[in-house]
């Protein structure tokens, strides 16, 4: 195989940030039949692999990042029942306004996995982080959601969490947490009904403390 890797910027590193690699790989397999006679099929393959990541504005309030990344369970090393192709795309965005008494994070990330054996899986996550302060008060929210693919099937996994904190002096505390989850899951088979699931998760505490 042959690998090249590569970085640099656009106008200013504080403005855009790049940097990547790629690798050119070529495989032969090679298998051998005794009836009688002694057949060999050589089978020759190239695969091109890689991985990329693109930074705006990493310096700042508001910095963005992307990422791509291709790669070929050929070229690891490791052995495995079949061969497969890696794919993921990775997005984030992160936000501090000019306060700087809160923050926001939003990210996004799809994998996929393809083999010629077993079809093609693919999973995607959307997620969203804030946090903000306001004198004694606290204030955090994180929600997520988990989405799975393969073939008839899919499941997916929501989550949200609200926390809010009071501390008016340092000798008192109060803590409120909300949790809410909800997980799908669904089999379906061709000529079978498909086979549905839910469940719901909710939470609410609140606990102080004095000192």
């Amino acid at each position: 195989g042959v690998g090249l890797r590569a970085s640099s910027y656009v106008w200013q590193p504080s403005f855009a940030q790049v940097n990547g690699g790629l690798r050119l790989m070529q495989t032969q397999d090679g298998h051998g039949d005794t009836g009688g006679e002694t057949r060999i099929a050589n089978t020759k393959s190239t695969s091109v692999t890689g991985n990329g990541t693109l930074l705006l504005f990493p310096v700042s309030r508001f910095p963005f990042s992307a990422s791509y990344d291709v790669s070929d369970s050929r070229a690891s090393g490791e052995l495995t029942a079949s061969n497969y192709l890696s794919k993921r795309l990775g997005l984030r965005q992160n936000y501090v306004p000019p306060e700087g008494n809160s923050s926001y994070t939003l990210s996004y990330d799809r994998s996929a996995i393809e083999s010629s054996s077993f079809g093609t899986d693919i999973a995607r996550s959307l997620a969203l982080a804030a946090t903000r302060y306001s004198g004694p008060h606290s204030f955090s929210f994180n929600g997520s959601r988990y989405d799975n693919t393969h073939g008839s099937d899919n499941s997916s996994l929501s989550r949200y969490q609200i926390n809010h904190g009071y501390r008016p002096e340092a000798r008192l505390s109060v803590d409120s947490f909300a949790n809410y989850s909800v997980n799908d899951y669904r089999v379906g088979s061709a000529g079978v009904a498909p086979l549905d699931n839910q469940s719901r998760f909710l939470q609410l505490n609140t606990f102080g403390s004095w000192q």
